[in-house]
């Protein structure tokens, strides 16, 4: 090549190795290379990899002097008895400076260049595999003798595209692959935790029958036993058993519906309301904690079909859980916002429990979902709060995540469809 040749090449190579989608990129050089020949059009073929005798022209340049091809699918039949369709089968460069005096091309694949009305085409084929993958060709509507410095323009030009674009669906591939075995993976965990959720029900719901009613004898007989004992010290004993009967309960209560969860019986309900509700239960622990606390509301339907007793709980749920984690930062710091969401396009409904406390750890990420993992054990956690909500969202067709997790707070988040009410 000659110096301008040289710049030219380097052009090409500079805007092939860019960054960018490659089709883009592609076609850029498509451009840039049919202007410098004088030809008028330049086309990108990707071969079919089961037949590589039916390709689609993926890329394209013209300059209006022949028809536009992008798109069109060609089946080429004549890799036998065709010369020139056999040699680029081969990974051979062919060509022609005019296809009608060419004797090695068949009456067919002659009579295709001149209804298109090329008089000159070359041709460059990338191989793969021991097949034709790739085709470079360039197309001029009058004769032209292709000289050694356009031939090798052209050929630098095709290896380039035809490598850029084996590499970034390769890498495409591998990204595929990645996300299908994260997939399996996610699948086979929900499958685990499906099975052992299935055996823990079972354990659950005959420990919580045992239970009841030897708490409710203590309960009865805490009772009486604080109506006798009534104005004297003793009697603050009494209320401790009160309590801790009172916890356990609410422990059997969980452990009941953790086993066995009730079916949500859909009601229109005020979410915004709910939300409002969660976070006034919850005042009690929030306002001696010095919590700030928001709830904000875009605009939406005025009522959602859900169960409002279990979203409720699934809110306090996640509000307590807020609690907790905001009393491990500045009082200064803590904040607590619920926020609501439509998203008419999909007709949805988001609901965020937001914090300002320290985030998750990366190693428990996994398992905040799982029954009895605690973070929280030393004051009072009992690692069910978020498997129960988990399990009621997703009766209410819903599904519950961590959004973001960080120095700077959590956000919970919860996508409820719009399901058909049931009263």
């Amino acid at each position: 090549m000659n110096g301008a040749a040289d710049a030219f090449a380097q052009t090409l190579a500079d805007i092939l190795r860019s960054e960018g989608p490659p089709g883009v990129l592609i076609e850029r050089a498509l451009q840039l290379l049919g202007q410098h020949i004088g030809a008028g059009s330049v086309v990108f073929t990707d071969h079919e990899d089961d037949d590589p005798s039916i390709s689609t022209i993926a890329y394209e340049w013209c300059d209006g002097r022949l028809p536009a091809l992008r798109g069109r699918r060609f089946v080429n039949q004549d890799f036998a008895t065709d010369d020139s369709l056999a040699a680029s089968a081969r990974g051979q460069p062919v060509g022609s400076a005019d296809v009608r005096a060419e004797p090695r091309l068949q009456p067919a694949h002659r009579d295709a260049f001149l209804t298109l009305g090329a008089l000159a085409y070359w041709s460059l084929p990338y191989i793969a595999n021991g097949r034709i993958k790739f085709a470079l060709t360039v197309l001029v509507p009058q004769p032209h003798a292709w000289p050694q410095e356009e031939r090798a323009l052209i050929g630098d030009a095709a290896v380039r595209m035809c490598t850029m674009l084996e590499r970034d669906r390769a890498l495409a591939a591998m990204q595929r692959n990645a996300q299908q075995q994260a997939e399996l993976a996610r699948a086979r965990v929900a499958l685990e935790q499906s099975r052992r959720l299935s055996t823990l029900g079972l354990l659950l719901a005959g420990v919580s029958h045992e239970l009841k009613n030897p708490l409710s004898i203590i309960g009865m007989q805490n009772t009486l036993l604080h109506e006798e004992l009534d104005g004297s010290p003793l009697a603050e004993h009494c209320e401790a058993i009160g309590r801790a009967v009172q916890r356990c309960h609410g422990l059997v209560q969980s452990y009941l519906a953790l086993a066995r969860p009730a079916a949500p019986r859909m009601l229109p309900t005020d979410v915004q309301a709910l939300c409002q509700l969660a976070l006034d239960l919850a005042a009690h622990q929030l306002r001696p904690a010095g919590v700030r606390t928001q709830l904000e509301a875009a605009p939406m339907p005025d009522t959602w079909p859900t169960e409002p007793d279990q979203l409720l709980q699934v809110l306090v749920n996640l509000v307590l859980n807020a609690h907790r984690a905001l009393l491990d930062v500045a009082p200064e710091r803590r904040t607590l916002a619920l926020r609501l969401r439509w998203d008419a396009a999909s007709d949805t409904l988001e609901l965020l429990v937001q914090d300002s406390g320290g985030g998750i750890a990366e190693a428990d990420m996994p398992r905040v979902f799982e029954p009895f993992f605690t973070t929280h054990g030393g004051d009072g956690g009992t690692g069910l709060g978020l498997a129960l909500s988990n399990r009621i969202v997703a009766a209410l067709g819903g599904q519950l995540a961590v959004q973001s997790t960080g120095p700077q707070g959590t956000c919970m988040r919860i996508v409820l469809p719009r399901l058909t009410a049931s009263g």
